[in-house]
């Protein structure tokens, strides 16, 4: 057994981002967060109106700089098509907070006082009850099931992912809203900033630190497999294609752990190849 001495600080840093090529960990530290007796959770959900294009764009102007102690996040998602075949968009403003609904609510009345949250949009529970409704199971779940390790979902899907260092025109924001329209598809905006921004882009081989407002989450899913794979990559990938002048730059990043094989794959029985891979 090697430990951080034998095997230097070079490889220990490129530990800290691996993806489980590194070899065995037997033993690693982790510095907790302290968390409070009492969180709040908040979530929204209704269907996607004009004035919602507005409090979006309100958001990503504030979202990488409210209290240290707030997520907030925002998502947008297509229904399943009704009788005649239309689909409709929801939106999802989803938060947690380190602390009671009272602070939570003056946080919010002056950082963002365009939100125009109430007490009735807010619950207040314990830091393992907040955790199974962040990760999408119905209120009411035994925190059991975070133990259980079983996914909840239970789809064919395709993900992609972006970082936004400035913010996105409504127009934009409205033409993403009529794509997802068109397939059972999700865009999730989660927010940066807070300690993720006081921390050097070269101290982890995660760089997407001071200056990201957010990481972008396009996710479609589908039932019939491979039937109807080639249209659901075709949705996405345009998707994809359509946000590449209003996101980062020079180069495009995304977030390589959500395994997007468009951003580079090795073919079966060959050595690896970055040029090869990433064309």
């Amino acid at each position: 057994v090697l430990d951080r001495k034998a095997m230097g600080e070079d490889y220990f840093w490129a530990i800290r981002g691996g993806i489980g090529s590194f070899g065995v960990i037997v033993a690693w530290k982790l510095k907790l967060v302290h968390v409070p007796p009492k969180v709040t959770y908040v979530n929204i959900v209704k269907p996607i109106e004009e004035s919602d294009v507005e409090k979006f764009n309100a958001w990503q102007h504030v979202a990488d700089k409210l209290d240290d102690d707030l997520l907030l996040k925002v998502s947008m998602q297509s229904t399943e098509p009704n009788e005649k075949g239309e689909r409709n968009v929801t939106i999802q403003y989803q938060g947690l907070f380190l602390g009671e609904v009272d602070r939570l609510l003056e946080i919010m009345a002056k950082s963002f006082p365009e939100f125009g949250l109430s007490g009735a949009n807010c619950q207040e529970m314990t830091y393992l009850e907040s955790a199974v409704l962040m990760g999408g199971y119905p209120n009411g779940t035994s925190t059991q099931i975070l133990l259980e390790n079983k996914s909840i979902l239970r789809t064919y899907f395709k993900s992609k992912t972006d970082f936004a260092r400035d913010p996105i025109p409504e127009t934009v924001i409205q033409d993403l809203w009529r794509r997802l329209k068109s397939d059972t598809g999700m865009v999730i905006f989660f927010p940066y900033g807070g300690m993720m921004s006081r921390i050097s882009e070269s101290a982890t081989p995660f760089p997407h630190r001071n200056g990201t407002r957010y990481m972008i989450l396009y996710i479609n899913v589908w039932q019939d497999g491979e039937a109807s794979e080639a249209t659901h990559f075709k949705w996405i990938r345009s998707l994809y294609n359509f946000m590449k002048p209003y996101v980062s730059k020079d180069p495009r990043t995304s977030y390589e752990s959500y395994k997007d094989f468009d951003l580079g794959l090795n073919e079966k029985g060959r050595s690896t190849c970055f040029k090869q891979a990433s064309s």
